[in-house]
């Protein structure tokens, strides 16, 4: 059986288990997403947010729904997504970045912290929070991963955070 993304129909997924089943949707009207870009590894960050705000627009998230906040690098990149969510102002969060591991473990020491910071605010705010920092082992993948088109980060991520706005809309209202 054929592995499906994010980019299904996502109206296949319910079984009809004659439960209540709760399924999001890509349709972005209504939807406002904050998202937190580090400055650090800027070409690459720029080319996830762009391919970001690129599929927003497509999915109907109009650009005045959107808040780009920028920060130094990854690992300030949940202080900015908690200020906007204390705002309560956004239906979904976004950090970008991209780590690159070195002669260290440091980029594995700050992926770590900004993965349970992420999951840890988005428990905390009810607002769902996206881990969008790319870590790679090298340039050349990190690089491939922020690449335009559907099988890009920036891409998945805007789909995402759309399904989980509409995901927790539904959670909120029921």
């Amino acid at each position: 059986m054929a592995k499906k993304g994010i980019t299904e129909d996502l109206q296949e997924v319910p079984l009809g288990l004659g439960c209540r089943e709760i399924v999001g949707s890509l349709d972005g009207e209504g939807i406002s997403v904050g998202i937190a870009v580090s400055r650090y590894n800027a070409e690459l960050t720029h080319a996830l947010l762009r391919e970001a705000i690129r599929v927003f627009a497509e999915s109907g998230v109009a650009a005045e729904s959107l808040c780009v906040v920028w920060v130094p690098g990854a690992y300030e990149l949940p202080a900015a997504l908690e200020q906007l969510a204390r705002s309560g102002a956004w239906d979904a969060l976004v950090g970008l970045g991209v780590l690159i591991e070195g002669e260290t473990n440091h980029a594995d020491v700050i992926s770590r912290s900004v993965a349970l910071r992420f999951g840890t605010l988005s428990a905390s705010a009810g607002v769902p929070v996206l881990d969008g920092v790319v870590c790679a082992p090298t340039l050349q993948q990190a690089e491939a991963r922020c690449q335009p088109g559907p099988a890009g980060r920036g891409a998945y991520l805007a789909r995402a955070a759309i399904e989980m706005a509409q995901v927790f809309r539904q959670l909120k209202g029921s």
